[in-house]
C-alpha cells in the first residue's frame, strides 16, 4: 500500500490527511482538518494541488470528518483569536488563567504572543501543557514569544495582574491543573477573588456537569469566568464547517462519501453535503472497497472498555460497575470450610454502616446461624455442592444485609467443602 501525506491545518500543528492507495483503488481519509491555516505559521490547505493529485488517478471514496458538518460557512482561522483574547486579558485586575486543550499548540503560541504584546509573563502549569510547550520549543516553533515564559520560582516575582497561567482543565477534568489550583491543592499557586479564568475551548458533549461544577467553584471564590459563549472570538474550532467540507469533496471528487467522526446527526449533515452517493458505516463494520463499489462485508463486535485512572489498564463495563457497586453499597466476604459436621466460616464486612462493632457481630451471628441451617437443608435435598452452597450462601447474606441497609451490597462467598469428592476439595489420604 502507498500512502500520500497531505498537509491540512488543524488545532494540532502539521496534521495530515491520508491518500491511501492499494492495488487499483484509492481512498482519501480527511482526518481532523480545516481549510485555513494560522498565518504566518502554517499554510492553508492547497486545494489545487490536492485536485491535481486526485485527477491523476480517480479516488473511490472519501472518508470525511463530520464534527462541524452542521455549522454553516467556513471555519475561522486561528488568527481571529488573538485580538479577542488580547482584549480580555488586557482587562485583567488579577492573575489570568487560560485553559484550553494541551495539544492546541497554536492557541498556546497565541497566548505567548499576547503576553509579549501586553508585557506579561506566562507560567505553563501541568504535565500535559509543559510537554506540549517542550515539543514546540524542540521543533523551533516559537520565536521571541518564548522569552515571556517563567518557571515556578519566576512566577513568584511577577505582579499578579501581569501573570498568565496556561493550564489544562477546559473540560473540568478530574485532577486537571485548573481544578487543582481552584481547589487550593497547589502549594505555590492559588486562584483568588479578582482573578479571571478564560475557557478558550468548546465544551465536549458529556463534560457539561464537571465543567459547571468547576465554574461554580470559581464563582464562589469570586473568580471571573469567561467562555466562548459570551466572547465567541476567544476560541475557534479545528474542524471543517459545511463549506470547507464541500470544497474538499469537490477537490477529491471521489465516487463515494463515507461520513465518520460524529454523532448520527453530524454524520447525516455530512452526508447531505455530498453530491455523490454516501455509504453509512457504523462502528465495528468491516468495509470492502473495489472497482464495483463499497460494501459492508462483516461486523466486528466492540466491547466498551474503561481505563483505570491510576494503572491506565483497561477494564470492562462489568468490572467498572462492580467497583461502583462496592463503593456505593459495600462488600461482604464469606470464607471458610465445611468438613462433615464441622463448620468454620468467617464473614467480613467492608464499607457497611453498622451502628457499632456489637451491631455487626449480632448481624454476623444471625447469618452464621442461617448458613448452618442452609447446610442441613442442602444435604437433606441431596443438592450439597460447592457451587450450590456458595450461591445460596451469597443470596442469604445479601438478603439479610439488604433488609438492614435497604441497598444490596456485593457478596462474595468462597467456602470450601472438604471430604466430598464430587463437591469442592476431596480429603487427601
Amino acid at each position: 500500500m502507498n500512502v500520500h501525506w497531505v498537509h491540512v491545518p488543524h488545532s494540532i500543528p502539521f496534521c495530515c490527511s491520508l491518500l491511501l492507495e492499494g492495488g487499483d483503488q484509492r481512498v482519501f481519509h480527511t482526518g481532523d482538518f480545516k481549510l485555513n491555516g494560522f498565518t504566518p505559521y502554517e499554510a492553508s490547505l492547497n486545494l489545487e494541488a490536492l485536485k491535481e493529485l486526485c485527477i491523476k488517478k480517480p479516488v473511490l471514496a472519501i472518508v470525511s470528518d463530520s464534527t462541524n458538518a452542521s455549522a454553516q460557512g467556513h471555519c475561522p482561522t486561528e488568527n481571529i483569536v488573538r485580538p479577542a483574547l488580547t482584549e480580555v486579558i488586557a482587562q485583567a485586575e488579577g492573575a489570568t488563567f487560560v485553559t484550553t486543550f494541551s495539544s492546541n499548540l497554536w492557541r498556546l503560541q497565541t497566548v505567548l504572543l499576547i503576553a509579549c504584546e501586553l508585557k506579561k509573563k506566562v507560567l505553563v502549569f501541568g504535565a500535559g501543557m509543559r510537554r506540549s510547550m517542550e515539543i514546540a520549543q524542540r521543533l523551533k516553533m516559537l520565536g521571541e514569544e518564548a522569552s515571556c515564559l517563567v518557571d515556578e520560582d519566576g512566577s513568584k516575582r511577577v505582579d499578579r495582574k501581569d501573570l498568565i497561567i496556561l493550564c489544562s482543565g477546559c473540560q473540568g477534568e478530574y485532577k486537571s491543573g485548573l481544578k487543582r489550583i481552584v481547589h487550593d491543592e497547589v502549594a505555590f499557586m492559588t486562584a483568588k477573588e479578582g482573578d479571571q479564568v478564560i475557557f478558550s475551548s468548546r465544551v465536549i458533549p458529556g463534560n457539561e456537569k464537571p465543567l459547571a461544577k468547576l465554574m461554580s467553584m470559581c464563582a464562589w471564590k469570586g473568580i471571573k469566568t469567561i467562555t466562548a459563549k459570551e466572547h465567541p472570538g476567544i476560541h475557534v474550532s479545528g474542524h471543517a464547517y459545511s463549506e470547507d467540507l464541500r470544497s474538499l469533496m469537490e477537490a477529491v471528487n471521489a465516487r463515494y462519501t463515507i461520513p465518520v467522526h460524529g454523532t448520527f446527526m453530524q454524520l447525516d449533515a455530512n452526508a447531505n453535503l455530498s453530491v455523490k452517493p454516501t455509504i453509512e458505516v457504523m462502528n465495528g463494520q468491516i468495509t470492502a472497497m473495489n472497482q464495483d463499489g463499497v460494501e459492508i462485508v462483516a461486523q466486528h463486535d466492540l466491547n466498551l472498555l474503561f481505563i483505570d485512572s491510576w494503572s491506565r489498564r483497561p477494564m470492562t463495563y462489568e468490572t467498572m460497575r462492580e467497583r461502583h457497586k462496592i463503593g456505593d453499597s459495600g462488600l461482604a466476604i464469606v470464607t471458610g470450610y465445611i468438613q462433615q459436621d464441622n463448620l468454620e466460616i468467617e464473614i467480613d464486612f467492608v464499607g457497611l454502616p453498622f451502628d457499632s462493632d456489637d451491631d455487626a457481630d449480632q448481624i454476623k451471628n444471625r447469618m452464621l446461624s442461617e448458613l448452618r441451617g442452609l447446610v442441613r437443608n442442602l444435604r437433606a435435598s441431596n443438592d450439597f455442592s460447592f457451587d450450590a452452597f456458595n450461591e445460596r450462601s451469597r443470596l442469604t447474606v445479601r438478603r439479610t444485609l439488604s433488609e438492614r441497609f435497604i441497598k444490596k451490597p456485593v457478596v462474595i462467598s468462597k467456602v470450601t467443602i472438604i471430604g466430598e469428592t464430587s463437591h469442592g476439595l476431596a480429603t487427601r489420604k
